[in-house]
């Protein structure tokens, strides 16, 4: 028969494991270069269901838009990784969506930089949920952000800081195209 202290211990081991097998963290896979989407993209915002759409001039901001219709081909998107765990991401137009110097600017679209210290285009994907990451920028730290989860169409996205667990204007999906 076990002692009362064996028993203690034997039930605190158990806890302590299954602690550990069920936290969000053990239970979240990590994101890294071999996750990242490997084809081209369309990047749905989960609060509106709407598409990320490059800006397609140069310093024209990246917006939300219905997904599909007349601009379909705005809302494509290629992954390159920068170095592990970062990546630029680059729309049709040839340009990449480029975080600002600080929070509540407007993220838009620059010439892609093949330059490693080109950190304002460097984003990594932060799993939170399945289907849904935030991204986040290597330059400022913030989240890629639809400002105050807008429904609307041609609404510039911004970088924020990121909450936790996430916020559904700050969670994004991808699907291959």
């Amino acid at each position: 028969m076990k002692s009362s202290f064996s028993r203690w211990m034997s039930i605190a081991a158990v806890t302590v494991a299954a602690a550990v097998a069920f936290t969000p963290s053990a239970m979240a896979a990590p994101v890294d270069a071999a996750q990242a989407p490997a084809a081209t993209v369309k990047i749905t915002v989960q609060h509106s269901g709407k598409c990320v759409t490059d800006g397609y001039a140069y310093n024209q901001p990246a917006t939300q838009y219905v997904c599909g219709q007349e601009r379909d081909y705005a809302q494509r998107w290629t992954f390159q990784e920068a170095h592990p765990g970062y990546y630029t991401i680059a729309g049709t137009s040839g340009l990449c969506l480029t975080s600002p110097a600080g929070g509540g600017m407007v993220v838009t679209m620059l010439n892609c930089s093949p330059y490693p210290e080109t950190i304002n285009q460097h984003f990594m994907l932060r799993y939170k949920t399945i289907g849904w990451y935030q991204l986040v920028s290597e330059y400022s730290g913030l989240c890629l952000t639809v400002p105050g989860s807008s429904p609307l169409d041609g609404t510039s996205l911004i970088q924020a800081p990121c909450s936790s667990p996430g916020t559904s204007n700050q969670l994004f999906g991808f699907t291959a195209v």
